[in-house]
């Protein structure tokens, strides 16, 4: 990567790279009609419910170090335990003599079957810190209280205007060997007033570079930028039509109404390794011109209909073996 610096610090409310992606696993036009498996629970999560409406008007964040991620102990079981099971079976299949301990199977289907639903309830019952931002509105809100907040929006949380938050890269030591970790840093411009509100995003599991919190921010930005049409990529692609700046831009531009749609998760997947490659090649210096942004992505890459995923019977039975199995939500 072309660095004269390091972008550690305080970060540009611009962008540079300029180019957005991120995927949409459900691909689903409407939260309602999504495939929830075994999840019974998952379609009266109240508090992500408003927010999964329109993905076009809300970007949300959950805090890194919120303690209220505990309650992702019982999933971290279950996979756990799905791994074990798995690697049993298969021992047992090749060199197993005695009768099948079913027993071992029905308690971790039993557990990962309770958690996949108390899961929602546990969200509910105690929200993450989570600060999401409303395109709309130009406000950022959040879903814990904040001490000394004057202002809330029409879902009765805190609320700030865009104007006064900021974003810094900060770095962690994450072992004995003095390896840093970078992470993004959201708060109030005056933090020391508002301090709850800080909330460090969890931008990829362990990034060794400040590359994934610089395009993580510039999403944010470019997203709350409301005088210029959404970015085209998949996880908008059922919400573009909801916001008449890009739903007037896709008109004069004849942009196909479902191009995301036909393309699988996998390509999609593909694509935004290709984008982040780019990303490590570009240019990052203070010198250099801000790329060009991608319009008209169905001129770059067509989709591959061999490929597509459908909501068909191998979905469906994919989905709730993760679930059963490995605790997926």
């Amino acid at each position: 990567m072309k660095f004269n610096r390091f972008n550690v610090g305080m970060l540009p409310k611009k962008t540079k790279y300029n180019q957005f992606y991120n995927i949409d696993v459900e691909r689903s036009l409407e939260f309602d009609k999504r495939f929830f498996g075994i999840n019974f629970l998952l379609r009266f999560n109240k508090i992500k419910d408003a927010f999964y409406k329109d993905k076009g008007r809300f970007i949300w964040h959950d805090c890194g170090n919120d303690g209220s991620r505990v309650i992702l102990f019982p999933m971290f079981a279950g996979i756990f335990g799905g791994i074990v099971v798995v690697s049993f079976t298969a021992w047992w299949i090749v060199f197993g003599s005695e009768p099948y301990p079913t027993a071992l199977l029905l308690t971790l289907v039993i557990w990962n079957f309770i958690f996949v639903n108390l899961t929602n309830l546990f969200a509910n019952k105690f929200p993450s810190k989570l600060m999401y931002f409303d395109r709309v509105t130009s406000k950022v809100g959040f879903l814990n209280d904040i001490k000394g907040c004057e202002e809330r929006d029409e879902f009765g949380h805190c609320c700030f205007p865009w104007n006064d938050i900021i974003c810094s890269v900060k770095t962690t030591i994450t072992n004995t060997n003095g390896s840093y970790t970078f992470y993004p840093s959201v708060v109030h411009k005056l933090g020391r007033e508002y301090p709850d509100t800080r909330v460090d995003l969890v931008v990829t599991d362990s990034s060794q570079h400040p590359i994934h919190c610089i395009l993580a921010w510039e999403r944010i930005v470019r997203h709350m930028d409301n005088t210029k049409p959404l970015p085209d990529v998949p996880v908008y692609e059922a919400y573009r039509h909801l916001d008449p700046v890009t739903a007037e831009f896709d008109k004069q531009n004849n942009r196909p109404e479902y191009y995301w749609r036909t393309m699988s998760v996998d390509q999609q997947v593909e694509i935004g390794e290709e984008l982040v490659k780019e990303a490590w090649e570009y240019d990052w210096s203070e010198k250099s011109e801000p790329k060009a942004k991608i319009t008209q992505p169905w001129l770059r890459w067509t989709p591959d209909l061999t490929r597509t995923d459908k909501l068909d019977w191998k979905y469906k039975l994919k989905r709730i073996t993760l679930q059963l199995l490995f605790c997926f939500p």
